[in-house]
């Protein structure tokens, strides 16, 4: 019982953060899960550009969870929500992890830090980026 009230807090308190705040926290909860340390890597990738996909949706209103990759950056550029540098770093993000969940290419441990690194770095830059 007492599992499911800390559940049901922490989900209301999430739904009450910031885009970057919610992003940031599924990003720590996704590392502390250390999927990538025990092999897990195509789970890891498939979570870790969820968190990303997700705040771009809550952010810009994308529906990006449900489209492909083509489709998100085809949606991303006709909405212009993105300079060409943050879609040009993200894009390459999303494909890099496009490699692991879906052609197989097999990930090491440094690969999965440096993507983490790379989607905490988007979220900040893009989060300093909009308070300007």
């Amino acid at each position: 019982m007492w599992r499911l009230v800390r559940w049901w807090l922490r989900l209301v308190r999430e739904r009450r953060m910031s885009p970057i705040e919610r992003a940031l926290a599924e990003l720590d909860r996704l590392l502390r899960r250390g999927l990538p340390e025990r092999g897990r890597y195509k789970d890891y990738y498939v979570e870790l550009t969820m968190v990303v996909r997700r705040y771009i949706q809550r952010k810009y209103g994308i529906r990006a969870p449900s489209l492909t990759t083509g489709e998100f950056f085809a949606e991303i550029a006709a909405s212009g929500v993105l300079a060409s540098d943050k879609a040009r770093h993200l894009n390459e993000f999303m494909t890099s992890a496009d490699l692991v969940k879906f052609a197989g290419v097999q990930a090491t441990l440094d690969m999965a830090q440096a993507a983490a690194a790379s989607a905490r770095g988007y979220l900040e830059g893009d989060n300093r980026e909009g308070e300007k």
